[in-house]
């Protein structure tokens, strides 16, 4: 039974089919130009003046630039709402071949070798690619397991930090390498092969986050490859699973990147990974305790370590707001030792 990246290893399009409205202008143009089917009228509401001749030449050099400007548009709209690159291993299809082999193993050799202070180290990932290869190569054409519970989470959490990798080390090459340049992914940026189907990050978020009573501490496990959302360096298994999503939790709680007490202005700010969940983690506090009408302080300091609960506690009364998402790419620099 091959292994999957949900158990334990050695340490080491849906956007496509929406559908986009022509430009207001273009509607009310075609409309003067009589090719919706109805009589022509001038801007006052009248009918067109001229002889029919005239008016046919008028039609004909009008109605071919409309053509002209209506391609344009569903060029444009092709080319920015359903093309998203696919990415697939980054040595090329011939990584496939040896991608029998678990990738559980891989997965944490991957993450030994490139992560560094929750930050990748996208330089060496470029130059060494064949531990994330084999498991691209695997999650494209591989059988989907029939896990349910912490497998399942834990294996969607490791292919939704493996694809996310994949997606930063791209935007690392778009920028030439340059740190400063390199720009963080969106989560419907790119197309991955998963099990023989196409699927954006955002889809595999959606599968986590499905369910009745989904545990929102997965959330702060998932690395969209932005500075300041740590990726963890260690893979996600089923048999440590509620540990380590209790750890990511409490480091979260410590991170002034994800949550911030600003005095000065009496605000509680915090990441974007906590404001979109906001509410599920209140209502995952609520059905732990039992407590009624919580505010999004209280299931932060249920997450947080007693250490840091007093520090939680000077916010109480405070304004929570949302920090603004940071763009940049999750780089690590490393020192010119290195």
């Amino acid at each position: 039974m091959p292994v999957t990246l949900g158990q334990d290893a050695p340490p080491a399009n849906r956007d496509a089919n929406v559908k986009k409205e022509p430009p207001r202008e273009l509607v009310r143009y075609y409309t003067h130009l009589g090719l919706d089917g109805r009589h022509r009228v001038d801007k006052m509401g009248g009918p067109l003046a001229g002889n029919d001749n005239a008016g046919a030449a008028q039609n004909t050099m009008l109605a071919r630039f409309v053509a002209a400007i209506t391609t344009t548009w569903i060029g444009s709209v092709l080319a920015t709402g359903c093309a998203r690159p696919l990415l697939g291993p980054i040595a090329g299809p011939l990584a496939a071949a040896s991608a029998e082999n678990a990738p559980a193993w891989d997965w944490a050799q991957c993450l030994h070798d490139t992560v560094r202070d929750g930050q990748v180290y996208y330089a060496r990932l470029n130059a060494h690619p064949a531990p994330l290869d084999r498991v691209l190569a695997h999650l494209a054409d591989g059988d989907e397991p029939s896990d349910k519970g912490p497998a399942r989470t834990a294996r969607l959490i490791n292919t939704y930090n493996a694809f996310a990798m994949r997606a930063g080390l791209e935007r690392y090459r778009d920028a030439g390498g340059d740190p400063d340049r390199a720009r963080a992914p969106n989560e419907d940026d790119y197309r991955f092969r998963l099990h023989g189907r196409e699927v954006t990050l955002a889809d595999i978020r959606a599968r986590l986050s499905g369910g009745q009573t989904p545990d929102v501490r997965v959330p702060l496990a998932l690395c969209s490859a932005r500075a300041g959302v740590p990726l963890a360096d260690q893979p996600f298994a089923a048999a440590t699973l509620d540990r380590q999503l209790s750890d990511v939790a409490a480091a979260a709680m410590k991170n002034p990147n994800i949550v911030r007490i600003d005095h000065e202005n009496q605000a509680l700010r915090v990441a974007d990974v906590i404001w979109r969940n906001r509410f599920a983690l209140i209502r995952g506090y609520e059905r732990r305790t039992g407590a009624k009408q919580a505010r999004l302080l209280n299931a932060l300091l249920d997450l947080a370590e007693d250490a840091d609960r007093d520090r939680l506690n000077t916010a109480v009364g405070y304004a929570v707001a949302p920090v603004a998402p940071d763009r940049r790419l999750n780089v690590y620099a490393p020192a010119a030792s290195e």
